[in-house]
């Protein structure tokens, strides 16, 4: 297991990023604990991904959130709108409220509950809020990078011996969306980490 040294990486993201909130230190330093840890994100290129997708997908928190909206919005949309309720698994409209996104890469509807629960042997679908947890939600985020249970595609397909695809990797959460401005947050933090390895 490679060791980084806590410092050096915040004095590199500083320096790359401005200086963090406490709360955003603390659930950086928290993540990249759990990166660290484990094997399945021995490559840095995973590690750098997965930051970054978190600090987009959280505005910068590093702490697992809640999709904002109100219950009206999420029913028009994850219940109402009837492609999206047949591809999330909503089979009411209460669902559509219950199972809007939570988490570093947010899962929403049932079916993606339903999937991690399977997946994680954690009860995510009676009790969506789990996905909150830290620990929960980074199983969540790795479990779905690494295996390419979001989308299909997984962080091997766009990180290997003779690949980095930074910009192509946004497929394994979300399409295109925000494509480069992800991939170029991943290319710093993986400065972060070279810079930090011991």
């Amino acid at each position: 297991m490679t060791a980084y040294d806590s410092e050096k990486f915040r004095a590199e993201y500083k320096r790359l990023f401005g200086e963090p909130t406490p709360g955003a230190r603390a659930g950086l330093d928290l993540l990249l604990g759990y990166l660290v840890a484990d094997a399945g994100m021995a490559d840095d290129r995973y590690k750098a991904y997965a930051l970054a997708t978190t600090m987009h997908e959280t505005a910068g928190t590093f702490q697992p959130i809640e999709e904002r909206g109100k219950p009206a919005y999420f029913v028009k949309r994850y219940f109402q709108t009837e492609h999206i309720r047949k591809q999330l698994g909503n089979l009411t409209a209460e669902d559509a409220v219950r199972y809007a996104g939570k988490g570093y890469a947010q899962i929403t509807g049932r079916a993606n509950y339903e999937r991690f629960s399977r997946l994680l042997g954690v009860d995510l679908a009676g009790t969506p809020d789990l996905a909150l947890d830290p620990e929960i939600a980074y199983r969540i985020m790795a479990v779905g990078m690494i295996g390419g249970h979001f989308t299909g595609r997984a962080l091997k397909h766009y990180f290997g011996p003779t690949v980095s695809n930074w910009v192509g990797a946004r497929k394994i959460i979300n399409g295109t969306d925000k494509a480069e401005q992800i991939a170029q947050l991943g290319l710093k933090f993986q400065t972060c980490l070279l810079a930090a390895k011991e």
